[in-house]
C-alpha cells in the first residue's frame, strides 16, 4: 500500500463498513507485536521507536509524548536555541573564549557505555569522532562512562563514578566548567530486583532524572543532555545482568524521563524564564534497540555476533554499529550540528529524492541524494539512522516527518540538508446521501494525498474519473467532501477513491 495508488471501491449501502475495516486494518499494522515467544532470535517485540501509537502492557510506544516519533515543536526549538547561543567554547573557568575555548562533550554510564563511547578500540565514538575531519576543532570528548557503574552508583553525587569523570577530564586538560554536553546510556543491574514492568521502568526512570540533576549540579554549564536506552540482549534469565525483556523495557525509563521535562514535572527545568535551572535539557539520543534478525523500520538489526560471548555486552560489531549511530546523530541533528561539526566555507553541492515523496501509511520510501560527497549520514526522526547511499525506510504511522542528510566530502566539508515526508492516515465515508438526482459523499483523511473520485455502472468494466484530481487537504485537515451531479438517476452505480501520490 506504501508506493502505489490505493484503490478504495465504494458501493453506496456497504459503504461505511468497507471503510471502517480499512481504517482498522492500518491501525493494526501500526500497533505492531508486542509479546514475547520463546526465541531469542526474535522476541516479537516491536522497538519503541516503530511502536508509535500502539502499546506494550498497556504503555503507550513511541520516543515522546502521545506516541509521536519525533521531539515536540517547543522542545525542538528550545535545544537548538541552546545549541546555538549557549553552547560556545569556553576557558578553563566557563567564560566563553571563541579563539581557544573548548566544549567539552561527556557520555555517563556503565560497562556497554564506556565500550561504545571511548573504550572499545578504534571502532567505537571517541577515537573515530577524533579522527573525523568534520569534527569541530573546539569539541574535546571524554568518555565518562565507566565499567560496573550502573544507574544507582550514579545518583550519588559524591560517588567515585563522578570523581572519576573529574580524573578524567583533567587528563584531557578541560574542566568541568567546559562540559556543555552529555550522552548517556544507563540500564539497571539485575533489573528483576526491582519487579516486572513497569515498576523496574519507573524505577531507573527516577534515577535518569536524579542523575541529569547531579549532573547540572557538577557542571554547572551543561546544557544538552541525550539519552540513549539499551541494545538487544540475546539472554533472558531472570536473574542475569540485564536479560529481556529488562533490556527492552528499559527504553519507557528513558521516554518517561523526557516527558517529564516536556511536561514540566518532577522538578527537571533547564529555563531560567521557568525558575531556578536545575537540570539540562533533556531529549533522546539515537534509539538502539532492535528485536535481533528482524529488521526495524530503517533496516538495523542487532546479531548475535555484534555480542560477546555473555549475550550482553557488545562485540566489535555491536561497538562499531552503536559508534555509527552516535555519529550520525551528531552530524544531522539541530541540536547538535551547531557544536558537533566544523565551520563549513564550501559545503559539497546536496540533493534529496525520496519515492514516494508522501502516501498513506504504513508508508515504504527509499531515499537516493545527488551529490559529489563520499559519506553519507541519514537519521529519521524516530531515532533511526543508515549510511546507505539509498536507504529504504518505512512509516508506519500518519504524520509529517522530516528526514535528514549529512554529507560530507574527503577534507570534511559537510552539507546538512533535510526533507519532509508526509504519510497520511486511513480514511473513513462518513455519509453517501441522494439529494434529487445528486449524490454527496463525505469521508475523513489526515491528508497528504490528492484524490479523484471514480465510477462505474458495472464491476468487471473499468471505473472512470467523475471528478479531476483534487489537492489534498493538509495534514490536520480533516473533512473532504464530493457531489456528483445526476449520478442519482442511475440505477446502478459504483463508486472509489482513487488517491494518488
Amino acid at each position: 500500500m506504501g508506493g502505489g495508488c490505493p484503490l478504495y471501491t465504494l458501493s453506496m449501502m456497504p459503504v461505511r463498513r468497507r471503510s471502517a475495516a480499512l481504517a482498522l486494518l492500518a491501525l493494526g499494522v501500526a500497533a505492531g507485536s508486542a509479546f514475547a515467544d520463546a526465541s531469542l532470535t526474535n522476541l516479537n517485540l516491536t522497538p519503541l521507536n516503530d511502536l508509535g501509537s500502539g502499546s506494550y502492557s498497556n504503555h503507550i510506544g513511541g520516543l515522546y509524548p502521545g506516541g509521536s516519533a519525533h521531539r515536540p515543536a517547543a522542545h525542538d526549538a528550545a535545544g537548538i536555541s541552546l545549541a546555538t547561543t549557549q553552547v560556545q567554547p569556553r576557558d578553563p573557568s566557563g567564560a566563553v573564549n571563541v579563539s581557544t575555548g573548548k566544549i567539552v562533550m561527556i557520555s555517563i554510564g556503565m560497562s556497554n557505555t564506556t565500550q561504545e563511547f571511548g573504550s572499545g578500540g578504534a571502532g567505537s565514538f571517541v577515537p573515530r569522532a577524533n579522527a573525523d575531519p568534520a569534527r569541530n576543532p573546539a569539541l574535546v570528548i571524554v568518555d565518562g562512562a565507566q565499567g560496573g557503574q550502573d544507574a544507582t552508583l550514579w545518583t550519588n553525587i559524591n560517588a567515585a563514578a563522578w570523581s572519576n569523570v573529574a580524573v578524567r577530564l583533567a587528563s584531557n586538560g578541560v574542566t568541568s566548567n567546559q562540559v556543555q554536553v552529555a550522552w548517556m546510556k544507563q540500564a539497571l543491574a539485575n533489573p528483576s530486583n526491582y519487579g516486572a514492568f513497569p515498576v523496574h521502568a519507573r524505577a531507573l526512570q527516577a534515577m535518569l532524572e536524579t542523575i541529569a540533576r547531579n549532573a547540572k549540579t557538577r557542571y554547572p554549564n551543561l546544557q544538552l543532555f541525550y539519552i540513549s536506552s539499551r541494545t538487544r540482549a540475546y539472554t533472558n534469565g531472570v536473574a542475569g545482568l540485564n536479560p529481556e525483556p529488562f533490556a527492552y523495557e528499559g527504553g519507557w525509563a528513558t521516554r518517561w524521563a523526557v516527558e517529564d521535562q516536556i511536561n514540566g514535572t518532577n522538578t527537571l527545568n533547564y529555563s531560567p524564564t521557568n525558575g531556578p535551572v536545575v537540570a539540562p535539557w533533556l531529549a533522546w539520543g539515537p534509539y538502539l534497540w532492535a528485536d535481533g534478525t528482524r529488521p526495524r523500520s530503517d533496516g538495523f538489526t542487532w546479531l548475535p555476533s555484534d555480542l560477546q560471548a555473555d549475550f550482553t555486552h557488545p562485540s566489535s560489531s555491536g561497538v562499531y554499529k552503536v559508534a555509527t549511530e552516535l555519529l550520525a546523530f551528531f552530524k544531522t541533528d539541530p541540536t547538535a550540528t551547531p557544536w558537533f561539526l566544523k565551520p563549513t566555507a564550501t559545503p559539497p553541492a546536496v540533493t534529496i529524492t525520496p519515492t514516494p515523496p508522501r502516501g498513506m501509511a504504513p508508508l515504504s520510501v527509499v531515499f537516493t541524494a545527488v551529490t559529489t560527497a563520499t559519506n553519507l549520514w541519514w537519521t529519521f526522526d524516530d531515532g533511526g539512522f543508515s549510511t546507505s547511499s539509498a536507504p529504504a525506510k518505512v512509516f508506519w504511522e500518519p504524520g509529517r516527518y522530516r528526514v535528514r542528510l549529512a554529507a560530507q566530502d574527503g577534507p570534511g566539508n559537510v552539507a546538512v540538508t533535510s526533507t519532509v515526508i508526509d504519510v497520511s492516515g486511513p480514511f473513513a465515508v462518513t455519509t453517501a446521501s441522494v439529494d434529487g438526482t445528486n449524490i454527496s459523499i463525505s469521508w475523513t483523511t489526515t491528508g497528504g494525498l490528492d484524490y479523484r473520485l471514480q465510477a462505474t455502472d458495472n464491476l468487471t468494466n473499468g471505473f472512470t474519473d467523475i471528478s479531476p484530481l483534487v489537492a489534498a487537504p493538509g495534514v490536520g485537515q480533516s473533512v473532504t467532501n464530493y457531489t456528483a451531479a445526476g449520478e442519482a438517476a442511475l440505477t446502478q452505480r459504483f463508486y472509489r477513491i482513487r488517491l494518488a501520490p
